[in-house]
């Protein structure tokens, strides 16, 4: 049986908001009586910053629980001072809550470029994280090996059903018949495949590019790897897209992807998907980066609008973390509710915990 005293959890760094809801839902499923500890924020005289556990004996020789969002260098950075006050005062296991995980891009140990993911995960076991939780990562083949590499336990938060339930209003009036799920990248394949799967919907898919400068290009009729082979393998309703994406005529088309950041290459997919003669596309992103003037691209007040229809989860705050009403849309935006995959995969960890 699960023992509340054996737990001490802390949170704040990010997107508390998100971070309450999730353990008020651990505590209601397991009978719990989770509360946030104190994380007292200061500065010193000169303005190096201070932030401590208000209670250190509260850690020694307890499974700590520690939600986090670092969204930005500055909460990474207090994010790694709090993990390495948890080691200093004893914790005796340390669960990460990091349902958004910021390096997304520079994953790929093949890229001529920074692994970055690697050395974080590298850097959080050093830093005494034990298990972590996240949501819906860029890249759940490269994720799960660091941390196996690194030795530490990952727990996956999969949204599709909570997107597929959000979206089945929607389906049953546009009609399974004439939607199908688009991938327009190998790397939202697998996502696209699950949400495919849970809607019983067919898949289109394409392929992107991104050059030295980062512009994005669409590809179609391109060499198919053994790897997307593998993963079509047991569906067989996947449509490789020609290049005047003429199958997608007529159809309804849901873009799934894992982000939205500037908005850019979703509204390139949007735009070739309807000159290929689309009824409608519904835009659907498990992480809102929304990144410098994503609202003027996705959202733009004169021509066509690129979207019938918006969806995001609420993994972390819209845009700038220091002014979230920025990322208000007067509900042009629809938010799908994250919290409870989130919770379901704390409860696990925590049940794994003796």
């Amino acid at each position: 049986m699960l023992d509340s005293n054996k737990f001490v959890v802390y949170g704040g760094t990010g997107h508390h908001k998100f971070d309450k809801k999730v353990l008020k839902l651990v505590n209601e499923v397991t009978g719990l009586r989770l509360k946030f500890s104190l994380l007292s924020h200061s500065d010193w005289p000169d303005s190096e910053p201070d932030i401590n556990p208000d209670d250190p004996s509260e850690i020694t020789g307890k499974n700590v629980i520690f939600f986090t969002c670092p969204v930005n260098n500055d909460l990474e950075t207090e994010m790694k001072d709090i993990l390495n006050g948890f080691l200093q005062f004893g914790a005796k296991t340390v669960t990460l809550v990091m349902y958004f995980l910021r390096y997304r891009r520079q994953d790929n140990i093949n890229d001529l470029e920074v692994t970055r993911l690697r050395w974080f995960i590298r850097d959080l076991v050093h830093w005494g994280v034990s298990r972590m939780i996240v949501c819906d990562p860029h890249s759940v083949k490269n994720t799960q090996a660091y941390c196996d590499e690194f030795g530490m336990k990952l727990y996956m938060a999969d949204p599709t059903d909570l997107i597929a339930n959000r979206l089945t209003g929607l389906i049953d009036t546009l009609g399974r018949a004439n939607t199908k799920v688009y991938s327009p990248d190998r790397g939202s394949l697998p996502r696209a495949l699950a949400l495919a799967k849970t809607l019983q919907l067919g898949v289109l898919f394409s392929q992107k590019k991104r050059d030295t400068s980062g512009k994005v290009s669409l590809l179609a009729n391109t060499e198919i790897s053994p790897e997307i082979t593998s993963l079509i393998a047991d569906y067989p309703e996947v449509t490789f897209l020609s290049d005047d994406f003429h199958e997608a005529a007529g159809l309804n088309i849901i873009l799934r992807e894992d982000e939205i950041d500037t908005g850019s290459t979703s509204v390139l997919a949007a735009r070739q998907i309807r000159a290929g003669g689309a009824k409608s596309v519904y835009f659907v992103a498990t992480h809102p980066v929304c990144s410098s003037k994503w609202k003027r691209v996705i959202l733009p007040k004169t021509g066509q609008k690129p979207f019938d229809g918006i969806y995001f989860g609420n993994t972390r705050p819209r845009g700038n973390i220091t002014d979230p009403f920025k990322g208000s849309t007067g509900g042009r935006v629809i938010k799908i509710k994250m919290a409870p995959v989130v919770a379901r995969c704390l409860i696990q960890a925590i049940s794994e915990l003796k």
